[in-house]
């Protein structure tokens, strides 16, 4: 019998974690009502060779979308609007520690921004999150670096599940890491929030969907009842879009998530390609981009777009390369 982690990375909206370690035992809420399938969307197919291990998606304020690699330590600026060539243009990253993967990204605002971080070493309390500056030609990291610990949510960070997703909105950063918890055989994904302005940090508990799901992407705006989020939640068989609201300033507390849209449909045979980016553009639809060199490259890397969450979900689609 083949295990999980051989079969084909199957995350649309919703990847999970990396290679065959174990999973929290703990059951999910039963929800509902099961999430609407997506359909309406258009499939942008990069066969450039120089994208390829994407992990984290941004837009800056100015509405440019960016993606990072996670090993190459490079940042590319994209335009889905030109789908044969969406490649805008591409920034070498310098700075980053040695053995630290760029697993997530976030603009604080249009020139200085931060990356969320992974390494392999298991002895390590938490992990880093990194500060850059956006050049015309290159991005710098500084030497300023904020530690997100995993004590308050009594975890110990396991190797390759750091800082999957990271999100700014009004001077507070989201954090969410991949490592999964689990409070009274409930699921959670840890998920904290930096306060710029006071140093300070605010931890939480949010409610997984599913049995398997880890968080992967973060996109946040600000509410009147908070930070408003969506995210990824993914494995290999499961494929989500969430969405839920982190409150200003109260420590601990468990959050519960809706699940928006369930986007496997989307994908024949279960190919669902590995997610690990989530951005909201200027005319408020969704942007995904796949990492698409684990264990190898798989295929060409794909820029997912999906309609504004609360637009009418349709089932039509399309392809471009």
């Amino acid at each position: 019998m083949v295990p999980p982690c051989m079969r084909r990375l199957l995350p649309l909206l919703l990847l999970a974690g990396f290679g065959c370690a174990s999973t929290p035992t703990g059951s999910a809420p039963d929800p509902k009502e099961e999430p609407v399938p997506v359909m309406a969307h258009t499939r942008i197919q990069i066969g450039d060779p120089r994208l390829h291990g994407a992990s984290g998606m941004t837009t800056a304020p100015s509405g440019r979308l960016f993606a990072v690699l996670e090993r190459d330590h490079q940042l590319f600026e994209l335009n889905p609007s030109t789908p044969s060539s969406p490649i805008v243009g591409v920034r070498g990253i310098s700075g980053a520690p040695a053995g630290v993967d760029l697993e997530a990204v976030a603009f604080i605002d249009d020139t200085h921004l931060a990356f969320g971080t992974e390494t392999t070493n298991t002895q390590r309390t938490g992990d880093l999150i990194l500060f850059a500056e956006l050049g015309t030609d290159s991005v710098t990291i500084s030497e300023q670096t904020l530690k997100l610990e995993y004590a308050p949510w009594g975890l110990t960070p396991e190797r390759n599940r750091g800082v999957e997703g990271l999100c700014h909105a009004a001077g507070v950063l989201v954090a969410a890491v991949e490592t999964v918890g689990v409070q009274d055989g409930q699921r959670f994904a840890p998920v904290a929030t930096f306060d710029l302005l006071q140093k300070k940090w605010t931890y939480f508990r949010v409610g997984l969907t599913t049995e398997t799901g880890k968080l992967s992407a973060l996109t946040c705006r600000t509410s009147p009842a908070g930070v408003e989020v969506m995210a990824i939640e993914r494995h290999y068989e499961v494929s989500r879009l969430l969405q839920f609201t982190l409150p200003r300033g109260v420590q601990g507390q468990n959050i519960s998530a809706t699940s928006l849209a369930d986007v496997s449909p989307i994908f024949e045979h279960g190919k669902i390609p590995n997610f690990e980016g989530l951005a909201v553009m200027s005319d408020g639809s969704l942007a995904s981009v796949s990492d698409n060199d684990y264990g190898g490259m798989t295929g060409p890397t794909e820029l997912l777009i999906l309609p504004a969450p609360n637009q009418s979900i349709g089932v039509r689609g399309q392809v471009a390369r």
